[in-house]
């Protein structure tokens, strides 16, 4: 009667438990049974008309069903449960409080004689949740302790249980519900944990659909909160999963489309990996068609699917793929039936795509369309808050377009107010007044040509706020800090550019060691703020401080770009748990979503930011406490690395718009010299003109500007510092002074070890006449190289790793026939993993392979193996440390078109850097017959023991002098090669 409903026989048996009730004497243990009965017969009635009077009926029987049960009457517990369900049912029938304290009180009762894991004791852990949370709504408790209650049944709920699926269900939604009130993260992942055991235990169906797309938001908000992208990862997943089985028309299927195109394009934002961008778009274009018609949802979606496409873009640069983004984003906002809400981010939106494809394209039609957009969304737009912000801000960017192309001439005023009328608008922590920020400094920066003194202050003061602005993303500050910078360098306030890039460097390794590993463009932003900072340091007059900024750079560029150990990694290493909590907190600090935030949202977003950048810092100091780290994410002082110059000075080459300079390091002094013709336009051009020779005058038109205008100016400033012994050619029975040299960025491909004047040979009119050159990455990597211990009795028979280089048998064969013991093996895709193992080993290592390198991507360096596939540098990175020597065959930069050759190093310092070898010998170019160099070396190096690179420079300097003399008017045969090492 209970489950069907069917009341029809309910009098009859009223009746007759009636009659057996009174047959019962009142201390006869099976009256309280009988009398349960009884008010179990009232209670239908009361479920089959709804009168109070049956239900006060039903408790009176409960209550005398208790009061007559014995101790150790096992019913006792269903007699609880069942006074208590009907007290919560009058209770909340009549709304009275004290009937529903009466209830709580009941089921508690129940429960403490009920077994754990029971079904009935399940289902009365349900019925308190369901009482606390009345008491809750009547003005009494907190829903705390329901919530508690609920998860302890869905806890307890045994797995034959046939409502647990659904009480997972409703757990899991509960705790997701209580996340989004009061933001305990505890509860957020336990509610993740119930949805997934809900999704795996329903049936297939749209209650498994419901709990799959509530787990997907409930992964979404963890992500949120610990900035876990696997959290975006599994919920692209599931979603993908659910969307793909619901049917045409399924309410669901929009919330779903929706979550999931949000889940992509976090992590895509967050991860730049299109891996889960590529996977939902796929699914979303089988999906949208199956929307049910009239769904309110359906702009929202629309909206989703324009952002994954522009997110496409960003990957591809197809331009059909921003038509897509532009069309379905028009779509959504064109839905004048969507929530005014919708419409207002739709149109925002649009206007995006609109701009983003006139940069790409050139479009005046495209400013035109998003001029009427923004028209509109200022009509729809309440009168303040967040939508009213973005307005304004894209109103701004429309105006600087217009009179970045369009030449107009009040846009530019027009782009200042708008943003200035944002910052006005918006609290003083919010993360993104750093991107607006930077918006008003680029126009400013346009506007100081008009009124330069006023508009630098102003300019200046509000990016200097937006660096210093802690809860702000650190790429945001470290490019506001930049920009700030560079407008103080244009005005010849070095003081103030030094300051601010000092501030852009202290961001630095957040941004490079903590964020993606850069690509090539982020490559060249990086490098040339790098630049910049060491060229307005020196113009402050602080060459020391100039050394240690860009020595602490570019080893942590080198780290990300091409795996080298640093000091994250050691910590990683020594203390886990603390490296991992900083790379937490780091991504979550750093990630703003792209969206539109509500009022309260954004002030949730503002706390949460200050807690974060509370938690950076006092991680930070943590690990500056521990032995070691004392100098976490700071740059080396100068002191420490001068050592470096030891047996001779070290030349940092740097090249930046602000002048270049060459830094000359000695022991314990460091020297800021200008080198005017070193500038940006030249350098490129005589690197171009290097990497494409076609003659041996195309490179001695590179040999002889390197001398006049790198190192001539060097050898005097040295000469002056150490006498003589870099003014002249040495003595016949003199030592020869050592020289070491490191570019970067433009100047990164320069022979400069033979830079000289082809028409005055054997006058010191070369460096190779002067000193032995070498090169290194960094100062770091030399000291590291020159502490590297290699005893008498380490492994002196070379290995040789065959590639595609034409000559490599021929290679394999002569060093076999000068060492027998050579051992060689090929590389291939299949034998990478044995060749690695191969070459972890103290042994000299010689590569009869090509290396390759775009000039203006320093990670496209990698060697070639005789099949064609790529030894990647973080490969190669696993060897750190455990090779002597080194030696290249073939190295090809190429230059691709619209990039300038720029790079944060060569191929072969990378091979010393990143994979650790002591000594490196190699060619900077292709060479037609590397065999003789190769024989001449390895003859020098022979001592009888085996290969000995002891002296590698000395030797490969003998040998390319001796190749000179033979081809004095071809350097291309002897200008190649280069030792990289101490």
């Amino acid at each position: 009667m209970v489950r069907s409903r069917d009341f029809a026989a309910l009098p009859e048996t009223t009746e007759a438990l009636s009659r057996i009730v009174e047959t019962i004497p009142p201390n006869d243990p099976q009256r309280s049974a009988a009398v349960n009965n009884l008010g179990n017969a009232m209670h239908l009635w009361f479920e089959a008309h709804g009168s109070a009077a049956d239900l006060d009926d039903a408790i009176k029987y409960y209550r005398e069903a208790l009061d007559s049960a014995r101790r150790n009457d096992r019913q006792r517990p269903l007699y609880w449960s069942n006074l208590a369900l009907a007290l919560f049912k009058q209770g909340r029938r009549s709304r009275r409080a004290e009937l529903v304290e009466e209830a709580i009180v009941a089921f508690r009762q129940a429960l403490q004689l009920s077994s754990r894991g029971s079904h009935q004791r399940v289902a009365t852990l349900v019925q308190l949740a369901d009482a606390l949370w009345l008491h809750a709504e009547l003005g009494g408790t907190e829903t705390d302790e329901a919530v508690g209650v609920l998860h302890e049944a869905a806890a307890d709920a045994p797995v034959d249980l046939p409502d647990r699926p659904m009480l997972l269900l409703r757990a899991g939604t509960t705790l997701l519900n209580c996340f989004s009130r009061d933001d305990d993260l505890e509860k957020l992942n336990t509610a993740v944990q119930l949805l997934y055991s809900a999704a795996e235990a329903l049936p297939a169906g749209a209650d498994s659909r419901l709990a799959i797309c509530r787990l997907g938001i409930a992964l979404r908000l963890r992500f949120d909160e610990n900035g876990d992208p696997d959290d975006l990862r599994d919920a692209v997943d599931v979603l993908c999963h659910a969307a793909g089985e619901s049917p045409h028309g399924e309410g669901i299927l929009a919330t779903l489309l929706f979550n999931l195109a949000g889940a992509a394009v976090e992590h895509f934002d967050c991860t730049t990996d299109r891996t889960a961008l590529d996977q939902a778009i796929q699914v979303i274009d089988r999906s949208v068609d199956r929307l049910r018609a009239g769904d309110h949802r359906f702009a929202s979606v629309l909206l989703a699917v324009s952002e994954l496409q522009r997110r496409r873009f960003a990957l591809t640069r197809d331009g059909r793929t921003l038509d897509v983004a532009v069309d379905f984003a028009a779509k959504a906002a064109s839905c004048t039936d969507a929530p005014n809400e919708v419409r207002c981010c739709a149109l925002r939106v649009f206007v995006s795509c609109l701009l983003c494809r006139f940069e790409h394209a050139g479009s005046d039609d495209d400013l035109a369309r998003a001029d009427a957009a923004l028209a509109e969304l200022e009509r729809l737009a309440p009168a303040d808050g967040p939508m009213r912000l973005g307005c304004w801000m894209q109103r701004g960017q429309l105006a600087m377009r217009e009179h970045e192309h369009l030449h107009a001439k009040t846009a530019l005023n027009t782009a200042i107010t708008m943003y200035q009328r944002v910052l006005a608008a918006m609290p003083a922590e919010d993360p993104e007044r750093a991107a607006v920020s930077l918006e008003l400094g680029n126009a400013l920066r346009r506007q100081s040509k008009q009124n330069r003194r006023r508009t630098y202050r102003l300019a200046y003061t509000t990016l200097r706020a937006a660096a210093q602005l802690r809860t702000a993303p650190a790429a945001a500050r470290m490019r506001a800090a930049a920009l700030a910078g560079r407008l103080a360098a244009e005005t010849g306030r070095w003081e103030e550019a030094a300051t601010m890039f000092k501030l852009a460097m202290g961001l630095f390794p957040m941004v490079t060691r903590f964020g993606p590993a850069p690509d090539a463009a982020q490559q060249h932003e990086l490098s040339a703020l790098l630049a910049d900072t060491v060229a307005c340091a020196v113009h402050d007059g602080t060459p020391k401080r100039a050394v240690e900024l860009l020595e602490h750079g570019r080893n942590l560029l080198l780290a990300r770009v091409g795996g080298a150990a640093d000091e994250h990694a050691a910590l990683a290493q020594e203390h886990p748990n603390i490296a991992a909590d900083l790379q937490r907190v780091r991504r979550q600090l750093d990630y703003l979503p792209d969206n539109l935030l509500a009022a309260a949202v954004r002030r949730k977003a503002v706390h949460r930011q200050r807690r974060l950048a509370d938690e950076w810092e006092q991680l930070v100091d943590e690990v500056r406490r521990r032995p070691g780290f004392g100098q976490y994410l700071e740059p080396t002082a100068f002191e420490q690395l001068s050592g470096a110059a030891a047996e001779g000075p070290v030349v940092l080459l740097n090249v930046s718009a602000y002048g270049s300079h060459a830094l000359l390091v000695t022991a314990g002094e460091a020297v800021g010299l200008t080198l005017p013709n070193l500038d940006i336009r030249s350098t490129a051009k005589h690197t171009r003109l290097l990497l494409e020779a076609n003659s041996a005058a195309d490179v001695w038109a590179v040999l002889d500007w390197l001398w006049r205008s790198v190192a001539a100016p060097v050898f005097n400033v040295l000469s002056y510092y150490h006498v003589t012994a870099y003014g002249r050619v040495p003595a016949e029975n003199q030592r020869w002074p050592r020289i070491w040299w490191c570019p970067t960025g433009p100047a990164a491909f320069l022979p400069l070890h033979a830079a000289g004047l082809e028409a005055l040979p054997g006058r010191g009119r070369s460096v190779l006449e002067r000193t032995v050159p070498s090169y290194t990455a960094t100062l770091r990597s030399l000291l590291r190289a020159r502490q590297a211990d290699f005893p008498a009795g380490t492994a002196r028979d070379p290995r040789v790793v065959l590639g595609n280089h034409a000559t490599a048998h021929d290679e394999a064969r002569l060093v076999a026939r000068r060492w027998p013991a050579t051992k060689v093996i090929e590389l291939t895709e299949s034998t990478r993993p044995t060749v690695l193992t191969t070459l972890t080993g103290p042994g000299p290592v010689h590569f009869a392979c090509q290396g390759t390198q775009q000039a203006h991507d320093c990670s496209s360096s990698r060697l070639v193996g005789a099949d064609d596939s790529p030894l990647a540098l973080a490969d190669l990175a696993r060897l750190r440390g455990s090779a002597e020597f080194g030696y290249l065959s073939a190295n090809e930069v190429t230059v691709a078109q619209g990039h300038p050759p720029c790079s944060i190093t060569q191929l072969l310092p990378l091979l010393h850097h990143v994979a650790g070898f002591k000594h490196v010998i190699g060619p900077l170019w292709p060479i037609e017959d590397d065999t003789t160099i190769v024989e001449a070396l390895y003859a020098e190096l022979d001592d009888q023991a085996g290969l000995n690179p002891a002296n590698a420079a000395e030797a490969l300097h003998r040998t390319v002098r001796e190749m000179r003399r033979l081809h004095p008017h071809d350097p291309r045969l002897w200008a190649a090669h280069v030792h990289v090492g101490p």
